[in-house]
């Protein structure tokens, strides 16, 4: 799931112009892909904790 998740967002950026990065700071880029992996482990975790309450619910 979570290559899922991440895949999309580093395609695109995979695609942008070389003209993009060289607009941008090397920290602005970094932070850029560092949130991506902060949204991927909320959004893991968010599943694994709702998949565990909703057992929980039904046990």
């Amino acid at each position: 799931m979570r290559s899922v998740i991440g895949a999309k967002p580093l395609q695109v950026q995979f695609r942008l112009p070389i003209e993009w990065f060289e607009r941008r700071h090397v920290g602005d880029i970094l932070s850029r892909f560092q949130s991506i992996g902060l949204i991927k482990e909320l959004l893991t975790q968010g599943a694994v904790a709702a998949l565990t309450d909703e057992a929980d619910v039904k046990s």
